[in-house]
């Protein structure tokens, strides 16, 4: 979620629709202030494990044995293992693209030079190594992985689960000699923090269900320090925009260390140390969902992984807009349709406040001549002067608040629709019309062959159409000012607006040049109902 930008363009709104009627009532007289389970092979009984306080996992230890990679695919993934810690090295999902011509995928260690995924790390000798595998068995839905040292057998398996974004990663560690042998291993969950146009999105975070609590880092945090979370934990999570590693673990943690790594995201998962017996086995499974942030796919698992929909500004209202929308593309199938119907939908549902906006408005506009005669009347009695425009006011039963009061209502909605048309990934590559070819990037009618300062190389038709939107309404809008300055601040306002939204998803710019349209109609309308202001 970017909240940076969710505040700017609240703080944005409040000052387009709010400082100017602030401001005339403060200041009449001058300018001046005022004081589901996954079904996999069943886990052996697990012997009990010695608690062990959590601490800093220390370096990896360097393998000399060169690295062998082979690839696997399904239906959902295309996965590529290296045997050294029996990783996987690139992890692609097959239905969705980059947006250039190629995969999306959670991270590319031989590409991007990320770090390896799912590694089993073992300590020894007092740091984690990712020791070599051999590769025992590649079927259509599992990979698993064998290695033998000392007495000490450890099998990885990989169990993909048909139909899903979920598989499982098991550890079986058995006790082949004489002598008790003590195991301790991490796993590693990384995730690519960058977008298809390899630039790093603001909107990263780790996350962390402990009990009922859940807990969320942002990447800015874990670029100056890693984190530390002590279990037990349900589950854990690193999020990009539109897609989710999420681990379960189905046995204690001792604990989950996020650190920012390479351009990635990263996890080290570390169950308890254990003294492992001769002839018994040490078992650690872990279920991962690896998929888009989708509502419908999170909620499949049954284990509650859609909560993290549910973390952004004012939690999950926004989903129910994208149910809304949902059902407006099954109707038109065209999600550029369905956002300008939800868009007209929720600006008939609220134009009674809006109504009531604009007539208040109107009306102080008609007070506008009285309360430049009572400025100038008690110019020299500040005190007397606001009393005498508050007696005005209550003469004439105008809330001088009441122009703004009524959007200011209506921000939540706002706020939330701007999650819904911007973090959506049903609208992930979704086309409206001519151009506009995803609903969930700048519309980007050509490049330049030069880079514009702030704006980059692309041109973006509908900023600018929303900012012709937004003068044409200012225009219609009674102007309740008090001061040349504050109005020239008013008409910066669209500029301002139209920087903003330059580089933000095309869906968002659609909705708020429909909500203006909209807007100037209503004002039209007001202008026909009431050509003489009233005295």
């Amino acid at each position: 979620m970017e909240k940076r930008f969710i505040l700017a363009f609240s703080l944005s709104l409040l000052v387009l629709l709010f400082y100017p009627r602030f401001l005339q009532y403060l200041y009449p007289p001058k300018p001046a202030p005022q004081q589901t389970e996954a079904v996999a092979p069943e886990s052996q009984n697990l012997p009990a494990a010695p608690s062990r306080p959590a601490e800093p996992a220390a370096e990896a230890v360097p393998v000399s044995v060169p690295e062998e990679t082979f690839s696997y695919e399904d239906a959902a993934y295309a996965v590529k293992f290296s045997n050294l810690g029996a990783a996987v090295n690139y992890f692609g999902l097959k239905a969705y693209g980059d947006g250039r011509g190629g995969q999306a995928f959670l991270f590319d260690a031989e590409e991007k030079d990320s770090p390896r995924g799912f590694s089993l790390r073992i300590l020894k000798n007092g740091a984690w190594s990712e020791e070599p595998y051999s590769l025992e068995k590649k079927e259509p839905l599992s990979v698993v992985f064998l290695r033998e040292e000392g007495g000490l057998q450890i099998r990885k398996s990989y169990w993909f689960l048909p139909g899903q974004f979920t598989f499982v990663v098991q550890v079986d560690a058995e006790n082949r000699g004489p002598e008790p042998v003590n195991f301790e291993c991490e796993l590693t969950a990384p995730l690519y923090v960058a977008d298809a146009h390899q630039i790093e999105r603001p909107d990263l975070e780790a996350g962390y269900l402990k009990g009922d609590q859940f807990e969320a880092r942002h990447a800015d945090k874990l670029k100056k320090q890693p984190y530390l979370k002590e279990g037990p934990l349900e589950w854990t999570v690193l999020e990009r925009k539109y897609f989710a590693l999420i681990v379960k673990p189905e046995t204690p943690v001792d604990y989950v260390r996020t650190s920012y790594e390479k351009g990635a995201l990263i996890h080290y998962i570390k169950p308890p140390a254990a003294e492992i017996r001769p002839g018994e086995t040490l078992t650690h499974r872990f279920l991962v969902y690896a998929g888009p942030k989708q509502h419908d796919a999170l909620k499949e698992t049954h284990l509650g992984f859609e909560r993290i929909l549910h973390t952004r500004v004012l939690g999950g209202l926004w989903i129910y807009f994208l149910v809304m929308l949902k059902f407006f593309y099954k109707i038109f199938h065209n999600d550029g349709v369905a956002i300008i119907v939800l868009s007209s939908l929720i600006k008939l549902v609220f134009a009674p406040l809006t109504h009531m906006s604009f007539d208040s408005m109107r009306k102080m506009q008609a007070l506008q001549p009285k309360i430049k005669a009572l400025q100038e009347q008690y110019k020299k009695d500040p005190q007397k002067m606001n009393q005498e425009v508050m007696e005005l006011y209550k003469r004439n039963k105008v809330n001088p608040f009441g122009g703004c009061l009524p959007l200011i209502l209506q921000m939540p909605i706002f706020i939330a629709l701007y999650q819904t048309f911007s973090c959506a990934m049903e609208l992930r590559g979704a086309p409206f019309v001519g151009w506009i070819r995803d609903l969930s990037e700048p519309d980007r009618l050509f490049t330049l062959p030069f880079s514009l300062p702030f704006l980059g190389d692309a041109v973006n038709v509908l900023p600018v159409i929303m900012i012709g939107t937004m003068l044409w309404q200012q225009k219609l809008t009674p102007q309740t000012a008090a001061t040349k300055e504050q109005e020239t601040m008013m008409m910066i306002m669209p500029a301002l607006f139209g920087f903003i939204f330059y580089g933000l998803p095309s869906g968002l710019v659609i909705y708020w040049i429909v909500n203006n349209v909209l807007t100037i109609a209503h004002q039209l309308l007001m202008r026909k109902l009431h050509r003489n202001p009233a005295n």
